[in-house]
């Protein structure tokens, strides 16, 4: 029997990254991944995730409004673990209320993005 693979979200406006993480978690995860608020809603309706991994900074938006849609348009989003990560340290200030399970500097090693990734499944948080 195969054993079912994780479901990551992944968002993020900056390209590089986003491609360095499909492809750096890709292969045990089933990872989705969106560069835009906009894209949100180009998003199957029976999107599934495990974990959701979010840039602060999205464009002029925010993981604040990012997340919250999200959340609306599925709602089980809202029990997730959220890894935050961000090019500003300064973001780190302004994310508590967000409750993420961790919180990452860009740049960033996928070796520890893996840990806590591994840390976040193996918890079942659900916030």
């Amino acid at each position: 029997m195969t054993q079912r693979k994780s479901d990551i979200l992944i968002i993020d406006d900056n390209l590089d990254y986003l491609d360095m993480l499909k492809l750096g978690l890709g292969k045990k995860y089933a990872v989705s991944a969106i560069s835009s608020f906009d894209e949100i809603e180009t998003l199957p309706s029976d999107l599934s995730a495990d974990l959701i991994i979010s840039d602060y900074h999205i464009g002029l938006d925010t993981a604040d409004k990012i997340l919250n849609k999200l959340k609306a348009l599925f709602p089980s989003f809202q029990y997730k673990p959220i890894i935050l990560v961000s090019g500003s340290i300064e973001s780190a200030s302004n994310i508590s209320h967000l409750k993420p399970f961790d919180f990452f500097e860009k740049p960033f090693t996928l070796k520890n993005l893996r840990t806590r990734i591994e840390d976040a499944l193996s918890l079942g948080i659900i916030y």
